[in-house]
């Protein structure tokens, strides 16, 4: 079997902090992880946080609005 990854080596692998890892954790949007004996052990299998990235590929940001990614936003002109 091969090495699970932590929060910090999988942050660290993304280039982004843990905190953003976490985030990604609770919105559901990030790599695939696991919990181990308890709620406070988080790992991460090396193949499936490199197949997420792969997801995140695009080639324009309309590419990011069509997958839900980001939204436009509507910049209302001000009233005078």
């Amino acid at each position: 079997m091969r090495p699970l990854w932590t929060s910090r080596q999988t942050a660290d692998f993304c280039n982004f902090s843990e905190r953003h890892l976490e985030r990604l954790r609770r919105k559901g949007t990030g790599p695939k992880f696991m919990r181990l004996g308890g709620e406070k052990t988080v790992r991460y299998d090396p193949p499936d946080v490199e197949e997420w990235l792969a997801t995140q590929k695009v080639s324009s940001t309309s590419e990011e609005v069509a997958a839900g990614r980001r939204s436009h936003k509507v910049i209302e002109p001000r009233a005078e």
